[in-house]
């Protein structure tokens, strides 16, 4: 479960543009462990003082988790499209440090399958060996 903090600068905060936000911003739920209730995201949408068209609106995220800390940004020509390219680019960042943790797992079982497999090939079964280990650590 995720808590939410929406903080707005030159901009109000409607209930549609709140019931917009968490609607998008359930994405990000399957991304959290269910376990973590630490899990809070800080969300800035601002309207630019400095612009009269174009991409005057930006969005900022920060998810904070037990994992890390995530943080995006983007600017759209109004708030809806702001909110949308801000998740899309939380959820990329989500993504890739998900893809990194499953890839060192892999990497890590396939290191321990190669030991076995020299241990075995040089003889000594992997049997014999765990009861030598063993032996050893009770004298």
């Amino acid at each position: 479960m995720i808590r939410f903090t929406i903080k707005s600068t030159n901009l109000e905060i409607t209930a549609d543009i709140k019931e917009y936000f968490y609607k998008r911003m359930e994405a990000l739920e399957k991304f959290v462990e269910e376990d973590d209730m630490s899990a809070i995201c800080d969300a800035e949408l601002e309207r630019s003082t400095r612009h009269k068209s174009g991409e005057v609106f930006r969005g900022e995220l920060t998810l904070h988790t037990r994992n890390g800390t995530y943080r995006a940004e983007a600017n759209g020509e109004n708030v809806e499209a702001a909110i949308d390219k801000v998740k899309k680019e939380i959820i990329r960042e989500l993504r890739r440090e998900k893809r990194k943790r499953g890839h060192l797992l892999r990497h890590s079982g396939a290191k321990l399958k190669e030991v076995t497999q020299s241990i075995s090939l040089r003889g000594v079964q992997m049997k014999d060996f765990v009861v030598r280990l063993g032996n050893r650590k009770k004298k």
